[in-house]
């Protein structure tokens, strides 16, 4: 973990990659008799990966604990009461999901945010990595701070209010759902078969519950 300033609290993607590919390859290695034939991702809730246009990592993955984004979530709070916030989104707002995070960049990041062209929570950027899909599960989304879980879809109410850009953020769907096929090449690197399917993942918190 990167804690080099004041309230700092984020991960290398880079790094975190390389890890996630090492365990499904071990993973792979063990099952070879039986071979997989579905995989998913649990992972953390808030913390995003971000990309541009071309697929490329734009920064570092701010971690839900990160604290640099607080103070900038009161003048969204005044826009939209706290009421208003759970109606919306069933969470009570404050610090630690994407929003502060996201509030952070748009204030104090400004080149990075504008360079990058979606956030992808950690267990759905590994659904990317094998699949080059790009979806946000709804537990996920529903640890950001900006999903209606009413409309079940993004809230422009809230990126408004935010001064984010819904866009950035990917259709939402819910766990289980089959997202594609592993990449022929990234199955060969892992030693996974390439009919092997991606299942959209969930929240590990959700995760530990079922």
């Amino acid at each position: 973990m990167i804690r080099e300033l004041p309230g700092q609290a984020e991960l290398n993607p880079l790094e975190v990659n390389s890890k996630i590919f090492q365990v499904i390859r071990e993973a792979s290695a063990v099952t070879a008799s039986d071979p997989v034939t579905a995989i998913a991702a649990a992972s953390m809730g808030e913390a995003m990966v971000p990309l541009d246009r071309d697929n490329q990592i734009t920064g570092n993955s701010i971690l839900g604990f990160d604290t640099r984004g607080i103070p900038y979530l009161e003048p969204v709070r005044k826009k939209i009461p706290d009421e208003r916030f759970y109606f919306l989104t069933g969470q009570p707002p404050g610090p630690g999901y994407s929003l502060t995070a996201f509030r952070y960049l748009v204030e104090k990041k400004t080149s990075e945010y504008a360079k990058t062209a979606c956030y992808l929570p950690w267990a759905d950027y590994v659904t990317f990595l094998l699949t080059g899909e790009k979806y946000v599960t709804e537990s996920f989304a529903a640890r950001t701070l900006l999903y209606d879980r009413l409309k079940h879809g993004w809230s422009e109410e809230i990126a408004d209010a935010a001064a984010f850009r819904v866009a950035k953020l990917p259709a939402v769907i819910p766990s289980g759902k089959v997202c594609g096929r592993i990449l022929p090449e990234t199955a060969r690197d892992l030693g996974l078969s390439p009919h092997a399917v991606v299942v959209s993942g969930i929240h590990d918190q959700c995760a530990a519950t079922l």
